[in-house]
């Protein structure tokens, strides 16, 4: 399978965002109520196919293009369409053994999102994602045309213009490392969970500024 060996500075700091944010833990509070958050990411630990054969650590969905308010209407669904960044480490046999830091961005993503209740300041959602395709480094991933990807969102109003945001996804998806002509199946659902980024331009800044000073270093020696 083609793969990248000369990895962008942005990949790299990218894929080292996941392990500062599972340092953050609770329940994300936003200064807004659209979905999905423009300062949030859905992280997971794990996620794999083909028997393990291939695996993307720390996979994390984020940057996302648009922030479309919550529906008002019980019962009634609502598309939300964006297009986000996912980041993660590739590894497993398949992929040479790795670890390899991956990104790609422009992945195309739209989300069902169905108002359940609402009740003394506590909506709850029926979510599902229709639609998340990413292609990079020689892979393409797509949300799985066959087994849906479900989740739920309880948005409290904490007053103030703050909202606490609880929210998940248990995601399926398939792999193809020859365009698309063949899919490989994910081993399971990977639950991606909310969390915030804090301050990503900064966090992302930090990471380019260190990755640029190492290469100056290197050139100078």
């Amino acid at each position: 399978m083609p793969r990248t060996n000369r990895l962008s500075a942005c990949a790299i700091a990218s894929a080292m965002l996941p392990a500062s944010l599972a340092l953050a833990g609770g329940v994300p509070i936003f200064g807004d109520d659209c979905l999905p958050p423009t300062r949030g990411a859905y992280v997971a630990q794990f996620h794999s196919w083909g028997g393990g054969a291939y695996t993307l650590s720390d996979p994390m969905h984020f940057a996302f293009t648009a922030c479309t308010p919550p529906p008002t209407t019980i019962g009634l669904p609502e598309l939300h369409s964006f297009s986000s960044t996912v980041s993660g480490v590739l590894g497993g046999p398949g992929f040479g053994g790795g670890p390899i830091p991956f990104v790609a961005g422009g992945v195309a993503s739209q989300v069902s999102v169905t108002l359940l209740s609402d009740m003394g300041g506590v909506r709850m959602f029926d979510t599902e994602m229709l639609q998340l395709d990413l292609v990079g480094g020689g892979l393409m991933v797509r949300e799985s045309p066959t087994i849906p990807s479900q989740g739920q969102t309880q948005i409290t109003d904490m007053g103030g213009g703050l909202y606490r945001i609880d929210s998940f996804f248990d995601v399926f998806t398939e792999l193809s490392l020859d365009g698309g002509q063949t899919w490989i199946p994910s081993d399971g659902p990977t639950r991606m969970g909310l969390v915030m980024i804090p301050a990503p331009p900064a966090a992302v800044g930090s990471g380019l500024a260190l990755l640029a000073l190492a290469g100056r270093r290197r050139r100078g020696r």
